[in-house]
């Protein structure tokens, strides 16, 4: 770098090494970045809770659309017609953090292009409906899904890292309700009501 000063004012220049990062130094500021989005949403401390996270308050409304698309995909079809058996919905990396937030998940990598896939399956009379939850943190390096996972789906206790979680399917009515409840608990947040009262005002 390089600087100079007159009576009045002081200029600094910073230029770049000419030799670049090294490998080194650019994984360093990959490990940072995958921190800090890990942290968007979740506790920070070392042993991350769910009830000290803010998951529920940014991903709740999303949540919510996610459990009514599930189940219009699930509803008998109206006479003649058909009902869509696909919904996508796009979103960038801080909203998908915050959704697993709520789900009380630690997503590991949220590459580009990073998705959650939700299952629906009709298991008959014994099983009832299925869910099944994948994540691929990572398309473009050909990471997959793999199996599929079963999220806490709580209020309280441990943030989970995505591996770490059991493997299988849950029943959906969890998830629905786990959905359900959280966006009727932010219905009711000041910060909610609020947004509530601008929104009259407007």
């Amino acid at each position: 770098s390089s600087a100079s000063s007159s009576s009045s004012t002081t200029t600094t220049t910073v230029t770049p090494a000419a030799e670049g990062l090294s490998f080194a130094e650019r994984a360093l500021l990959a490990d940072i970045s995958r921190e800090a989005k890990r942290c968007w949403f979740q506790d920070g401390s070392r042993s991350p809770q769910i009830e000290r996270s803010f998951g529920m308050r940014a991903a709740a409304s999303l949540a919510k659309l996610i459990g009514d698309l599930l189940q219009v995909t699930s509803a008998p079809a109206p006479a003649g017609g058909r009902l869509p058996n696909l919904a996508e919905l796009s979103c960038h990396d801080r909203t998908l953090a915050a959704l697993a937030n709520l789900l009380g998940v630690d997503l590991e990598s949220i590459g580009f292009a990073s998705n959650f896939v939700f299952e629906l399956h009709d298991c008959g009379r014994d099983g009832g409906l299925q869910l099944r939850t994948f994540y691929n943190g990572d398309p473009f390096f050909h990471s997959g899904w793999g199996a599929p996972r079963r999220p806490p789906l709580s209020e309280k206790g441990p943030v989970v890292l995505w591996e770490n979680l059991p493997k299988g399917a849950l029943p959906f009515d969890l998830f629905l309700s786990h959905c359900d409840r959280c966006a009727s608990k932010m219905a009711h947040h000041p910060a909610e009501d609020s947004v509530q009262a601008a929104r009259s005002r407007l």
